[in-house]
């Protein structure tokens, strides 16, 4: 594969080399929605092989229900890497409620 050069961002970079140079810069998480209105029941296998194992812990599964607590763990898991102590964030983090449409509110 082409290696991108001198900034071209249209080149081909392998996968990890992209995720390595992106996690210098910025915390990455891959959370996945389990819901029947998500399409992850099909694909959860092949998405565990893929992100699951690029990501490691920062790869999480949850539900509509608990969406808003996963992100407020991914945020204090963010703020503890980077040194910045443990966030009250995933306790006070809002529960997620789900309408007879799907539609998503807090």
């Amino acid at each position: 594969m082409n290696e991108a050069v001198n900034g071209n961002a249209e080149a081909d970079i392998e996968t990890n080399k992209l995720y390595r140079e992106a996690r210098e810069k910025f915390d990455i998480f891959h959370i996945a929605v389990d819901s029947p209105h998500s399409s992850y029941n099909w694909y959860k296998e092949r998405i565990a092989d893929t992100f699951g194992k690029l990501l490691g812990n920062r790869y999480k599964v949850s539900t509509v229900d608990t969406l808003a607590l996963t992100i407020g763990e991914c945020i204090a898991e963010s703020i503890d890497s980077n040194g910045g102590g443990k966030s009250l964030l995933v306790e006070a983090a809002p529960v997620a409620n789900v309408n007879e449409n799907g539609e998503i509110s807090w």
